[in-house]
C-alpha cells in the first residue's frame, strides 16, 4: 500500500478494516454471506494465486518482499488463513467488501 497514493491507501486501509469486521461479525453471528460474496469466494477458492499463511508468513512477504508475490501455498495449516497471492489481502475479509476489486479482474 505504501506505492498507493495518500488518498487511496487510507481508502484500501479503511476497506481492510470493513472487510475483517464483517468476516467477524459474520462468524459470531452465524450469518450467511450474500450471494455475492459466495461467488467471490468460489471464484478465488480455484484461483491459482491464492496460498494459505499463517500472519507471521504473510507479514514476512508483506513487509520485507515488498515487490514480490506471496509465497504459493495450497495446504492450509492449523493457524492459516487464505490470501492473495497478487495484492497480498485476506481473501475472506476482501470479498466482503462491495467497493474492492480482485487485482486480476477475476470479480
Amino acid at each position: 500500500m505504501a506505492d498507493l497514493p495518500r488518498d487511496e491507501c487510507c481508502g484500501k486501509f479503511k476497506n481492510i478494516i470493513k472487510g475483517f469486521g464483517k468476516l467477524i461479525a459474520d462468524e459470531i453471528l452465524g450469518k450467511d454471506p450474500a450471494e455475492w460474496v459466495v461467488k467471490r469466494a468460489e471464484i478465488c477458492a480455484a484461483c491459482e494465486y491464492r496460498t494459505f499463511l499463517n500472519v507471521l508468513k504473510w507479514a514476512e512477504g508483506y513487509i520485507f518482499k515488498r515487490g514480490e508475490d506471496l509465497p504459493i501455498n495450497h495446504t492450509p495449516g492449523r493457524f492459516d488463513k487464505l490470501w492473495c497471492s497478487k495484492c497480498k489481502c485476506c481473501i475472506e475479509a476482501k470479498i466482503r467488501v462491495q467497493g474492492e476489486r480482485c487485482i486480476i479482474n477475476k470479480w
